[in-house]
């Protein structure tokens, strides 16, 4: 601690005294000296009750001068102690202000925070909620305006003695207005090739006899299924080569499909071809098969020789 503070705190904490009882101090010092020399006059009489008067009221004013002294120092004492007490809860009070100011700017931070956590709950709602409602609407129009996936070709057993094929609509959506043809081709070999003014074409009776025409199918519901028999099929046939023609949504598809009888097991090989209005192939694509159920590779020009893309009994190859 330096000099000057040293000073400071001395004054501050040792001297009980500010300057009104210091001029206290002096007055009282200065009527007791002006007393007693006026008194001296008394000591220089020569009659002794005078100076013993004078002795007397010496001691009455020093005695005085004296307690006027230690009240003036009781009196700073005291205004000392209410000062140190006053600025001491002065300090506190502003130690408390300090905190209040804190807790409040943390109470605004929290409060601010919590705020911008609603709000963006409430933004994330909202696109939630907006998300949920573009899903629900195109589940809605899915529904309304049905799948645009055409359903899965799969042969299957029917009853001991006879095998049938089935349509699986694997989709969430509905198959609205499904034409559906299916045609034997092992079988329509044996039918007779006529002349037509279109092109090349089978003769119908024979046709009919290897070929079935479903018509339009007005729904097939979603994860549903639509059952139908093979045409000419035997019990005793162990491979069947069938073409599948479908319009859907006026677009035009060909299921090329064979069957195998395998250590009494079915196997299966599927292909989907779309062709246009011109009976132009525009693509095609090998539907997988689950394990155990498929065939190996399959050649499938060697498999499908005939071309046919009109499920009429006019089929042009």
């Amino acid at each position: 601690m330096n000099k000057p503070l040293a000073v400071k705190y001395f004054f501050e904490h040792y001297l009980f005294f500010d300057a009104v009882s210091a001029g206290q101090i002096a007055a009282s010092v200065l009527a007791a000296i002006i007393s007693i020399v006026a008194l001296n006059k008394d000591f220089r009489s020569k009659t002794l009750a005078l100076q013993k008067e004078a002795r007397m009221i010496r001691l009455v004013i020093l005695f005085v001068t004296g307690l006027s002294i230690l009240n003036a120092f009781i009196s700073s004492y005291s205004s000392h102690e209410d000062k140190w007490e006053l600025k001491n809860q002065l300090n506190k009070l502003r130690g408390d202000n300090k905190l209040l100011q804190e807790n409040l700017t943390k109470s605004q931070l929290a409060l601010q925070k919590s705020l911008d956590d609603k709000a963006a709950g409430i933004t994330a709602s909202q696109v939630n909620s907006s998300k949920r409602l573009l899903e629900s609407a195109d589940v809605l129009r899915d529904i309304v305006g049905g799948t645009d996936e055409i359903p899965a070709f799969q042969f299957a057993i029917s009853s001991v003695t006879k095998m049938g094929a089935i349509l699986n609509n694997n989709s969430t959506s509905p198959v609205y207005n499904l034409n559906v043809t299916i045609v034997n081709t092992d079988k329509l070999s044996g039918c007779k090739l006529i002349k037509a003014k279109f092109g090349n074409a089978y003769n119908k009776s024979c046709f009919d006899t290897v070929a079935r025409d479903f018509g339009v199918i007005p729904i097939i519901m979603s994860k549903g299924a639509f059952s139908m028999e093979l045409p000419a099929r035997q019990y005793s046939d162990e491979v069947g080569h069938y073409v599948v023609f479908l319009m859907y949504k006026n677009r035009r598809y060909r299921l090329e499909n064979i069957v195998k009888i395998i250590d009494h097991n079915i196997r299966q090989a599927s292909r989907v071809i779309e062709f246009d209005n011109n009976y132009k192939d525009l693509k095609a694509r090998i539907v997988k098969q689950p394990r155990g159920y498929d065939l190996p590779t399959v050649n499938w020009k060697n498999e499908f020789p005939i071309k046919l893309n009109r499920p009429v009994f006019g089929i042009e190859f």
